[in-house]
């Protein structure tokens, strides 16, 4: 009985704390020049344009709503782009450019349960895609439900 008490304590104690830390990298999302703090001081070197040809990409952090169906590219760096605004009954396509997997899914880490549509329930295989209709308004923080330190937010306008 005592080790089950035990047990349970300790799950408790390890919930909490994965709690904490994703709340903390939540607050600390943006450092006072509005770019995003990804958790450590390593200077990430932004990925070459696109090509002329190329449809352009969003910016990390658009605040204008952007249109057409939106892909954010999830890398060992994290989302790209990681911040955006879209109008109501856009298609977000998150494409998984690592060897690992990825589980994109609503704050708060375990639970999903700001938005718990969003969460495709399993995680996506190395180069394969997720998409997902976003058809309510609000500001709706996301991460990688394997990597919370991952992290975007993505706007939902009228």
């Amino acid at each position: 009985m005592n080790n089950r008490l035990v047990a349970a304590v300790v799950v408790v104690i390890i919930a909490v704390g994965a709690y904490l830390l994703f709340a903390n990298n939540n607050n600390n999302q943006n450092n006072t020049n509005g770019t995003q703090n990804n958790g450590n001081n390593n200077n990430v070197t932004p990925p070459p344009p696109p090509p002329p040809s190329a449809q352009p990409s969003p910016s990390p952090s658009s605040t204008q709503p952007l249109t057409g169906e939106v892909v954010v590219e999830y890398t060992t760096s994290g989302y790209s782009p990681s911040t955006f605004t879209v109008k109501k009954g856009t298609k977000v396509t998150f494409t998984n450019k690592t060897t690992g997997q990825m589980w994109p899914a609503s704050a708060p880490h375990p639970t999903h349960t700001n938005y718990p549509e969003f969460d495709p329930k399993q995680a996506i295989a190395a180069n394969q895609s997720w998409s997902f209709t976003l058809d309510k308004t609000g500001k709706w923080n996301f991460h990688d439900h394997l990597f919370p330190s991952r992290f975007g937010s993505v706007t939902v306008v009228e």
